[in-house]
């Protein structure tokens, strides 16, 4: 009787308030497969141009499992001290999407994700990584500029800039 109630419990438990835990691991996982598969695509020159899109697709399935949750389940997120992770995850997958503007809005959102009065848990990592998000889009941005062959002088003088912005909020974050 006691494996059957501890059975019930966790399946209660599941039934009530955890869904939006699991449904960000679920975002987690899309994104981590949809990052290896990028990346093996990127290392292997003969990859099929499927893979790459079928990353794409991980990203946007991230994308928007994280946008749909925090949009309903925001305050559950910020209690449990997972608000900054589904931040992270969103504003990551649009980045890697090459939505760059919407990155950077989803990492200035997140700013405030830390719960109000902080568990002793708690990590500064993801907010430090959403901070850290104008910097991946300028250094992405200064790279397209580097490797055009056309770029005027003016062009690698502004990816100069970016690279060097970039560092700062680097620093700062």
């Amino acid at each position: 009787t006691r494996r059957f109630l501890g059975v019930v419990l966790v399946l209660g438990l599941a039934g009530c308030g955890i869904g939006h835990i699991r449904t960000l691991r679920e975002a987690e996982e899309a994104f981590s497969r949809a990052a290896e598969l990028e990346n093996r695509g990127r290392l292997n020159p003969s990859a099929p141009l499927a893979s790459l899109a079928e990353s794409a697709s991980g990203y946007r399935v991230a994308a928007q499992m994280v946008h749909d949750l925090v949009a309903t389940q925001r305050e559950q997120l910020r209690q449990d001290n997972l608000l900054c992770t589904a931040y992270l995850v969103q504003a990551m997958s649009l980045w890697r999407l090459g939505e760059h503007d919407a990155a950077v809005q989803v990492g200035a959102q997140g700013r405030d994700c830390a719960p109000a009065v902080p568990a002793t848990d708690t990590t500064p990592r993801d907010r430090a990584v959403l901070y850290a998000i104008p910097a991946l889009v300028r250094i992405d941005q200064a790279n397209a500029l580097a490797v055009n062959p056309t770029a005027s002088e003016a062009e690698f003088d502004r990816a100069k800039v970016e690279i060097d912005a970039a560092l700062g909020i680097l620093e700062a974050a």
